[in-house]
């Protein structure tokens, strides 16, 4: 969002939902659904929202019932998108902050990220950030073996660390559920 402006920026007909790039095109999704694209733009099949209504307050009331018919959604696609989030999450976490034009250089050979870089940068100007004066997150590329969920390759023993934490008595989620 711009300073001073009440609406968000609007990117590949989302202006609050998410957009996943793939090698044969793109999934552009908001509230009330989305559509799948193919790599020209080409709209290929569309997406309603799954459920009405507020997902955590579905989701309390599920538990609350005890029973999984009462979720909207299947609780493996849950897990699967949240953990989406938590490997960007792990990624930057484990990133070093780094300057703008270092990071340009470092992404320029990927097709998608000088783009959405670039978008970064231009909302940082619009809300008074000087992005030449600032370090930026620049998270590495992490490998993950999905039938674990454990990270594999280089800085897995730090990104793994990510995964769980220390717990304190009586709170301890047991090594297996």
């Amino acid at each position: 969002m711009e300073k001073g402006v009440d609406a968000m920026g609007n990117y590949r007909g989302v202006r609050i939902g998410n957009v996943v790039q793939c090698a044969g095109g793109y999934v552009s999704m908001g509230e009330g659904g989305g559509w799948a694209y193919d790599k020209d733009g080409k709209k290929m099949k569309q997406f309603s929202e799954e459920g009405s209504g507020s997902h955590f307050g579905n989701w309390i009331g599920a538990i609350k019932s005890r029973k999984t018919e009462d979720l909207a959604a299947d609780i493996e696609k849950g897990h699967l998108s949240a953990a989406l989030c938590h490997l960007g999450n792990a990624s930057y976490r484990v990133g070093e902050g780094t300057k703008a034009k270092k990071i340009e250089k470092a992404i320029k050979k990927n097709s998608e990220l000088p783009d959405s870089f670039k978008r970064f940068l231009e909302h940082l100007e619009k809300n008074e950030i000087k992005s030449k004066k600032i370090d930026i997150i620049l998270g590495p590329t992490l490998e993950i073996d999905p039938g674990s969920e454990k990270f594999t390759g280089a800085l897995a023993d730090r990104a793994n660390a990510l995964i769980t934490r220390k717990y304190r008595e009586p709170f301890v989620v047991p090594e297996t559920v």
